[in-house]
């Protein structure tokens, strides 16, 4: 009786359990499992990252900045601009006089890095004897000479800056059509380039180069112009006057008669000796 009645309560319980696995059954999704509630208060922490776990790269923000360019005494001239992490924009000029003229002379360009701390740039404007020049050059009119100084030397263009300089006073007479060339010195070597005279009025003049190397002597010059050779006056030859034919045709007896008769006193003379 007791197996029975244990197996009459097996069934009921089967068949109360039947309707709810055959729900879960057909819905697919598998009931709850109840989690226990975190402790220890802390909130989530979120660390901007996405994807695998790991941190986002953020890159440096470049920030444009400037500094002085200083002559060695100190001076001030011009200016450095950093316009990203591999650009830096140079900015110069300087100012002076020889004499009764005056110059002015502005470097741009642009650099791949920052120079050095402590490094600085002089100009100076000198004297026409002081130009530095090649053999063959010595005779030519010299405009300006400009002693560009860097320190340290070479800061590293990333092509030939751009210097242009404007002359005002010049005493000497400048042809607009003359030849002018640009000597770079840097001791022992010399780099010479063809330049362009621009606004060519009243004792003033500019122009604008680009030189292979930006510190030296820099000597503005004129070409020497060749004096032409002048051209010797071709003295007239005299036209000898010719001798009528009646005149050949009477003077040769007239030289004949004076041979024969110098002939005969010489005839008369020697049998004169004889006797």
């Amino acid at each position: 009786m007791k197996n029975l009645s244990k197996a009459l309560m097996a069934v009921l319980i089967l068949a109360l359990l039947l309707p709810v696995m055959t729900t879960v059954a057909l819905s697919g999704t598998p009931p709850a499992v109840p989690t226990k509630a975190a402790s220890g208060g802390g909130g989530s922490s979120s660390s901007g990252s996405s994807g695998g776990g790991g941190g986002s790269y953020t890159p440096p923000k470049f920030q444009s900045y400037t500094k002085p360019i200083k002559t060695s005494d100190g001076i001030v001239i011009g200016q450095l601009v950093w316009k990203d992490f591999f650009s830096v924009m140079v900015s110069a000029e300087k100012n002076g006089t020889v004499g009764n003229t005056s110059y002015d002379l502005v470097v741009r360009g642009e650099l791949s890095s920052d120079p050095p701390d402590g490094c600085w740039l002089d100009i100076n404007f000198q004297a026409p004897d002081t130009a530095q020049l090649p053999l063959g050059m010595a005779n030519g009119m010299v405009l300006a000479v400009v002693n560009v100084i860097e320190n340290p030397n070479g800061w590293g263009y990333k092509s030939n800056p751009t210097y242009t300089l404007k002359i005002e006073g010049l005493n000497q007479t400048i042809d607009p059509n003359g030849v002018y060339y640009m000597v770079r010195s840097d001791g022992p070597n010399y780099q010479v380039q063809t330049v362009s005279l621009l606004n060519i009025e009243d004792g003033q003049v500019s122009l604008q180069f680009n030189p292979d190397g930006e510190a030296g002597v820099f000597t503005l010059m004129a070409a020497v112009t060749a004096m032409p050779t002048p051209t010797p006056t071709p003295t007239p030859t005299p036209t000898p006057t010719p001798t009528p034919q009646g005149a050949e045709m009477f003077g040769f007896p007239i030289i004949a008669f004076a041979a024969g008769t110098i002939v005969g006193a010489a005839g008369l003379f020697l049998n004169s000796r004889r006797k």
